[in-house]
């Protein structure tokens, strides 16, 4: 190939940026002309289109694998070449925008992946199918590249999802022109050991049930070493259960007494039963029942 400028050798991905610099090799030799005309009948002027034709049909041959010549060793001119790719790979482009939205809506990680080799060819996924001209917001990605985590990734889902709840957050009190008033920032430690305080949240129902029928996410949070607790609910009413669960079991396990726990006041963890059970369970009633308030 004449050409000084070394193109990456096309093997069936990434058409649209392949054919662009093809496209733009070919005019710069004056030769792209010959993908759309047809041959002249005037016997001269045929001699020296058919040295153009095989000079384009090089330019592009040489830039694709061995492969993809295979499949249009039958095509005579750069013309016919140039519309068998197109077929092949812009065919029904409606199809394909499809296509490339169901690869990123059913991402899943494969055995032999990490997280980084999953979360990059989540986005060359994603990548692909804008280019194609597929819309797909960054929350909807999200939630496909979280969707497809196994369950050791579980703590990673939930900090994924809890950005995204602020952000949807954000995003509400910007258009409402309301802005967030901040948090106070804290000046003192929290907690001196372990137990001082538990942070619980329970997260709201999501869309999709876990095999074992799990709706709600909650955590517990231990202030002094920042160990996340996980566990999952198939109704809200469970909420008290696993909580006593869990402090009886931690209280036992490090052989000191929970101390205070704190979430955001709601009825799943102030409600009647829930505040009983926690004024008669420990020497530390009064701070228990205080950091519920």
């Amino acid at each position: 190939m004449e050409n000084s400028v070394q193109v990456p050798k096309f093997d069936g991905k990434n058409f649209a940026s392949w054919k662009f610099r093809i496209v733009s090799i070919l005019e710069g030799k004056e030769l792209d002309d010959l993908l759309e005309g047809d041959p002249p009948e005037d016997e001269v002027k045929f001699k020296e289109w058919k040295k153009k034709d095989a000079q384009a049909k090089g330019i592009i041959t040489c830039a694709m694998t061995d492969s993809l010549v295979a499949l249009i060793l039958n095509c005579k001119t750069s013309k016919d070449i140039w519309i068998a790719l197109h077929e092949r790979y812009e065919g029904d482009k409606k199809k394909r925008i499809i296509k490339a939205r169901n690869d990123v809506s059913r991402l899943i990680m494969k055995k032999e992946e990490n997280w980084e080799e999953y979360l990059y060819r989540a986005e060359k996924l994603l990548e692909q199918a804008r280019n194609l001209g597929a819309e797909i917001e960054d929350q909807e990605f999200t939630t496909s590249v979280i969707r497809g985590l196994p369950q050791k990734y579980n703590l990673v889902a939930l900090q994924l999802n809890s950005q995204m709840k602020n952000m949807d957050t954000c995003q509400v009190c910007i258009q409402a022109k309301h802005p967030r008033t901040p948090f106070k920032p804290v000046l003192y430690p929290q907690s001196t050991r372990p137990l001082d305080l538990i942070h619980i949240d329970l997260i709201e129902p999501i869309q999709e049930e876990s095999i074992g029928g799990a709706k709600y996410v909650l955590t517990l949070v231990d202030d002094f070493s920042r160990k996340i607790f996980v566990e999952f609910l198939s109704s809200k009413l469970e909420t008290f259960d696993i909580i006593r669960s869990f402090i009886e079991e931690i209280e036992k396990e490090k052989e000191i007494k929970v101390k205070q726990l704190r979430s955001d006041n709601g009825k799943e963890f102030t409600n009647h039963q829930m505040t009983r059970y926690l004024k008669g369970v420990s020497y530390w009633e009064k701070e228990r029942e205080d950091s519920m308030k």
